[in-house]
């Protein structure tokens, strides 16, 4: 995962990029949750929310994509093959 700098933010424009939010477990929000591409589930999710998520059948994983440009809390990010698991 590579950070994208806010100059190439400003030619590449944010509705480029593609928001991660977590979605925290109702009985503990700070450890317990899942990523979600919908807004309404809270806050964008953190570097280390996205980098513990699990790869399941039917998680954010098959939505995204190597070269594709996500939005999480701590800015921009181009993911990149590490970001997923091995064939």
């Amino acid at each position: 995962m590579q950070k994208v700098t806010d100059e190439d933010m400003q030619v590449l424009g944010e509705d480029q990029a593609t928001p991660i939010f977590w979605q925290a477990d109702k009985s503990d929000k700070a450890e317990v949750g899942v990523l979600s591409l919908e807004h309404s589930t809270g806050e964008l999710a953190t570097l280390r929310q996205f980098d513990a998520a699990d790869y399941i059948a039917g998680s954010v994983f098959e939505s995204l994509e190597p070269g594709l440009i996500v939005q999480l809390a701590e800015g921009f990010f181009v993911l990149d093959d590490a970001d997923f698991p091995a064939s």
